[in-house]
């Protein structure tokens, strides 16, 4: 793929991070790259987070390492199970 084609499916995105202002700008920068559509969710907490990867499809998981319900290498490693 070129830099100048734009992938035509939406690629489907789970954030997990408990900031809202983190939420907003990550949300606005995926929008602004032009490379793609975006279909993105947004979970608050881990626990948030693992029931939207049974419920939904995903593409891409942007996970937070620092939330309230898990901290450090610990996040990824619960996510990954």
């Amino acid at each position: 793929m070129t830099d100048t084609e734009k992938i035509s499916q939406p690629i489907r995105i789970l954030l997990i991070e408990d900031n809202p202002a983190d939420q907003i700008l990550t949300k606005h920068m995926l929008e602004k790259s032009g490379y793609a559509s975006f279909n993105i969710s947004i979970a608050g907490t881990l626990s948030k987070g693992i029931k939207s990867t049974i419920d939904d499809m995903i593409d891409v998981i942007l996970l937070d390492l620092n939330l309230p319900d898990s901290s450090g290498v610990e996040t990824f490693r619960k996510l990954k199970l």
